[in-house]
């Protein structure tokens, strides 16, 4: 028999016949498979893991039937530590059975970040470099001084934080800026024989400031300078003698007892 009239022949339509029907019969095994493995057109709402510890992450993504994987940490001050803070998919999406939600956790650890130095910045300058840290914009306090809205000391929980310091991220730095030199007037203060902190101290309380602080010879470290004491001052002091509200006070300091006159404060308050 030829090809030609086997084609035609009732054995070949029959024997594609039975092929087309056992395709399409294992097509639709197939697919009914896949529809089971595959719980199509099963789906659940992904819960709410926000603010959640993982130890209740686990149990509830158990009871749906769901996994979880951890792919990112991020400190923030208003979430509780390792708590969960963002979720992929979200909230109340649909997803099927066994499906992998992705979870960013609130760090256990606190980072941490450098102080900068914001002493002569802007009042803007100073707030967005405090924002750009991590860190957060405290009390404004103004005092008489030439540089208006200019920053005279940065502070943290009520002390001078100087630059560098490490201190974590989300912590409230104070400012202390300037507001004019004031019309009003006051005594110029008697610094000798202070130490540079205690002049602060005083000067501050009379609404002026240190001004440049010149080391003589003998200070060899920062240890040196802080146990120096003020041996001349500018202004001077005499008891008529007053400013105005804001000036700065430029001091000289020295270890050397004899530089420091007689007449110092410390000698005064003997």
């Amino acid at each position: 028999m030829s090809v030609a009239d086997f084609l035609k022949s009732k054995v070949f339509f029959k024997q594609f016949f039975y092929s087309v029907l056992i395709f399409f019969s294992l097509l639709v095994i197939a697919l009914i498979y896949l529809s089971i493995y595959t719980h199509h057109g099963e789906t659940i709402p992904v819960p709410d893991f926000r603010g959640l510890k993982i130890s209740e992450v686990r149990d509830i993504a158990a009871k749906n039937s769901l996994n979880y994987q951890i792919i990112d940490s991020a400190f923030l001050s208003k979430h509780k530590k390792g708590t969960v803070i963002d979720q992929n998919p979200p909230p109340d999406f649909k997803v099927k059975k066994n499906r992998t939600i992705f979870l960013t956790i609130n760090a256990f650890q606190t980072e941490k970040v450098k102080m900068p130095n914001l002493v002569g910045l802007s009042q803007r300058q100073a707030e967005a470099t405090i924002e750009n840290l991590g860190l957060r914009v405290g009390k404004i306090d103004y005092i008489p001084d030439l540089a208006i809205n200019n920053v005279l000391k940065q502070r943290f929980r009520d002390n001078d934080i100087p630059e560098g310091r490490s201190i974590e991220k989300g912590s409230v730095i104070d400012l202390m800026l300037g507001k004019g030199i004031s019309e009003e007037e006051t005594f110029v203060p008697h610094l000798t024989g202070l130490t540079k902190n205690e002049a602060r101290i005083l000067t501050e309380n009379e609404m002026l400031h240190i001004g440049a602080i010149i080391a003589d010879g003998n200070i060899k470290s920062s240890k040196d300078s802080a146990n120096a004491k003020i041996y001349k001052q500018s202004p001077a002091w005499n008891r008529n003698h007053v400013v105005r509200l804001g000036t700065a006070i430029d001091v000289w300091i020295t270890l050397d007892e004899a530089k420091i006159p007689s007449d110092s404060i410390k000698d005064i308050e003997k």
